[in-house]
């Protein structure tokens, strides 16, 4: 089933919490591995323990770690056997860290990894006992085993949570680069092929690269692609050669809308370690190892099972403590898959060793298709029509707000009762599959309902009833909404058609090094109506090669000192290579837009490069020819401009920032705007003097025919506080333009904008 939208959504594009342009990473990390242990116990828990006594709980307390550990000693003290010792050491050692008037959700990974250590020991005492007694103690045992066992379930989620929010951390300031705008990427390349005489050979290829960049627009992209090729190549006495390649390439690039969500994604990958620093990858490594492979399903285990251990605390006396609530592993809002088609020519000149000349063309078509998969709540998020398409004729439904809310509650209580017994119970795979797809399915019919009801006006958007069915469904998100009902995909298409060529010229005596120019011409049809278009793109490259400028420099200074017949390559690229990257660089890239028939400037931004690069065709007496490339590249942004003449550029941006219109939403425009203060106050001040610029002008008279009455109206306020910080220029006068032209922004996002990008989405 297709349709084509015309809606408006607040959910639609980004994720549902973005957060501020601040990177985790610089926070101060609660790592296991820095914590000292308290030799300072408060002393009223440890008097209540010596003396076996404890204040009772007042009605409505929550229970603390010490709540929960005494109510294992007291019902162990009424065991035919006392306490073993280590149950008693692990005792000792909760008081010791301070933490028995802790509520179990406010622990840090070393004193949640001790709950856990404490409550897994209970559990095997209790078992013990439950083996040697004989009914009904040995009822009493298994409840109380099975209690601790679900209780160590959360402590351990708890210290995996810790020990992932670590590598969040590290991961988020590895990647510290990207997030200020850079890129960093890795390719290998592979390929076996024929020679003939003559020096020609071809060589079908194959390679996987990865990149992961911040895109103009501020979204972080995490792109893996394989390609398959050939190379006809042809060579003249080594003093020229030319080139000429097909390839085919198939991608797919994971869209977050900031680091912390990229870091909070991809920290337990291995893979995604492996394609950044190996330092870095061999810091974390035992971090990464040890919890990789079981966080996923620890976590579910403790959020699925806590509505089922809250009631066994209640039965037992216990108020049930302030577990954690765990939320699904964070996904990104977007998945783009592409194939793309390139035709290359390549031409290179060695000018006697000294000077290499060459030069490039290409062209290439690429067409992607972007995914985002969508449950019953998210269509109705999406698109209230075919939402309502979704789910058929009113008459499947009958149902009321209390007694969804009844139904809602009942379901939770009871799938959690239902799989944690079955864990408990050590049930086969097979059974606890079937159970899931039951439960499953109950919760898309819940669902089901709640869309029922909003799409009949039984439940308002925002109100009461609606609010707190939402917390419940982000609070039992693993049991109410798991990707597994994420049955609707919406989709749109892009191409991108484009032709480049490139110039370099390399300098190969002394001190090597090389320059390139690359000019490239792309048509874009995209979603988005102002990143739809033609681009130019101008790229200037510097590139001093390290390694070889090294390898000369020694090479000459051995000549001097009388040694000869000696080659320095390997060992200095054994040395080298471990501290130094092959190039080191500069760059800078201006993006042109062709707007009117004329070239506008929507930004320029300039890069220092570090970059490995080897590329080696291998020819032997054998009509074989190996064709063996590896390569890695690090972008630091070092600055950028925005241009003034138009909006091409922000307005994407805005949509990005601004589309839900949260405080978060507002705070990370607001530090967009700061950071690039001077180019926004040159845009308000064309726009103050529109008349002088006809394209922006042009550009905010079609924005105006989109607006409504209020829209209109928060322009007109633009132009004024624009021409008032022309003609009075303080920081006062500045900040009001730039309120004013957020507002303007807002009201066009509203009213026209995002409604105009979704219109090109369609749900399947």
């Amino acid at each position: 089933m297709e349709l084509v939208l015309n809606p408006r959504s607040h959910h639609a594009f980004y994720p549902e919490l973005p957060a501020t342009p601040v990177l985790c990473s610089y926070k101060p990390s609660d790592s296991y591995y820095n914590e000292a242990v308290a030799l300072s116990p408060d002393t009223l828990d440890l008097v209540d323990h010596l003396q076996g006594s404890a204040p009772p709980l007042e009605e409505g307390d929550r229970a603390t770690v010490g709540d929960l550990s005494r109510f294992v000693l007291d019902k162990l003290a009424d065991s035919p056997s006392p306490p073993p010792a280590s149950l008693q050491k692990l005792h000792r050692q909760l008081l010791l860290l301070s933490i028995t008037a802790k509520e179990p959700g406010n622990l840090d990974k070393k004193e949640a990894q001790a709950c856990y250590e404490y409550f897994k020991t209970a559990q095997h005492t209790f078992d013990e006992h439950a083996r040697s007694c004989s009914a009904p103690q040995q009822t009493e045992y298994q409840q109380l085993r099975d209690l601790c066992r679900m209780l160590k379930w959360q402590f351990r989620a708890s210290r995996d949570q810790r020990t992932k929010s670590v590598l969040d951390q590290a991961l988020a300031k590895s990647r510290a680069e990207v997030a200020e705008g850079g890129s960093l990427g890795n390719r290998a390349k592979l390929g076996i092929g024929a020679t003939a005489l003559g020096g020609a050979s071809i060589v079908p290829s194959l390679e996987l690269s990865t990149k992961l960049e911040t895109t103009q627009g501020r979204i972080i992209k995490d792109t893996t692609s394989v390609s398959a090729g050939v190379t006809a190549q042809v060579s003249l006495a080594n003093l020229a050669s030319s080139r000429i390649s097909a390839q085919v390439e198939k991608s797919t690039t994971r869209k977050y809308g900031d680091i912390d969500s990229y870091a909070n994604a991809r920290s337990l990958s291995k893979w995604t370690w492996w394609n950044g620093s190996k330092r870095d990858l061999l810091t974390q490594s035992r971090t990464l190892f040890a919890s990789c492979n079981n966080y996923k399903r620890n976590i579910r285990l403790a959020a699925q099972s806590r509505p089922y251990l809250e009631s066994r605390l209640r039965e037992n006396g216990l108020v049930p403590p302030n577990f954690e609530h765990h939320a699904p592993q964070a996904q990104p809002f977007q998945v783009e898959r592409g194939q793309r088609v390139a035709l290359t020519a390549q031409a290179q000149f060695d000018g006697l060793g000294i000077v290499n000349a060459g030069a490039q063309a290409k062209t290439d078509l690429l067409r992607t298709t972007k995914n985002k998969a969508l449950d019953i709540i998210g269509v109705y998020d999406w698109s209230k029509d075919f939402a309502r398409q979704c789910l058929g004729s009113p008459r499947d439904y009958d149902t009321s707000v209390p007694q969804l809310l009844s139904d809602l509650h009942a379901h939770i209580a009871d799938s959690s009762q239902q799989l944690s017994r079955a864990v408990l119970r050590n049930e086969s795979p097979q059974r606890l599959r079937q159970l899931g797809e039951e439960i499953d399915h109950r919760s898309r019919q819940l669902a089901n309902d709640y869309i029922h009801l909003k799409l009949q006006g039984a439940i308002a958007d925002d109100s009461a009833h609606d609010e707190s069915i939402r917390q419940l469904f982000k609070e039992h998100a693993l049991l109410l909404r798991p990707d597994s009902l994420k049955l609707y995909t919406a989709k749109t298409d892009t191409e991108t058609r484009t032709i480049a060529v490139e110039s370099k010229l390399k300098l190969a005596a002394g001190a090597s090094a090389q320059a390139s120019a690359n000019i490239s011409l792309s048509s874009v049809v995209e979603d988005d109506p102002h990143l739809s278009g033609t681009y130019l793109d101008i790229t200037l490259q510097g590139q001093f090669n390290t390694l070889e400028t090294l390898q000369n420099l020694i090479s000459s200074g051995l000549a001097q000192a009388g040694v000869s017949g000696f080659d320095p390559a390997p060992i200095i690229a054994l040395i080298a290579g471990t501290v130094l990257y092959q190039s080191h660089g500069g760059s800078a890239k201006f993006t042109l837009k062709i707007k009117d028939g004329k070239p506008v400037l929507l930004l320029s931004q300039q890069f220092l490069t570090q970059s490995d690069d080897f590329n080696q065709t291998v020819t032997a007496a054998t009509p074989l020819a190996l064709e063996v490339g590896i390569g890695s590249h690090v972008h630091n942004l070092a600055a950028e401009q925005l241009g003034s003449q138009s909006l091409d550029l922000v307005l994407p941006i805005a949509l990005g920032k601004l589309d839900k219109g949260t405080q978060a939403d507002l705070e990370a425009w607001d530090n967009y705007v700061n950071k690039h203060a001077q180019a926004f106050d040159r845009l308000l001040n064309n726009i103050a003097n529109r008349r002088d610029h006809p394209l922006l002008d042009k550009e905010l008279t079609q924005i105006g025919k989109h607006l409504s009455p209020a829209g209109r109206q928060a322009m007109e306020t633009l132009e004024q506080a624009a021409r008032k910080a022309r003609d009075e220029p303080t920081q006062q006068t500045l900040l009001a333009a730039r309120e004013a032209f957020k507002a303007t922004l807002l009201a066009y996002i509203d009213d026209y904008y995002e409604a105009k990008v979704m219109s090109a989405w369609r749900i399947e």
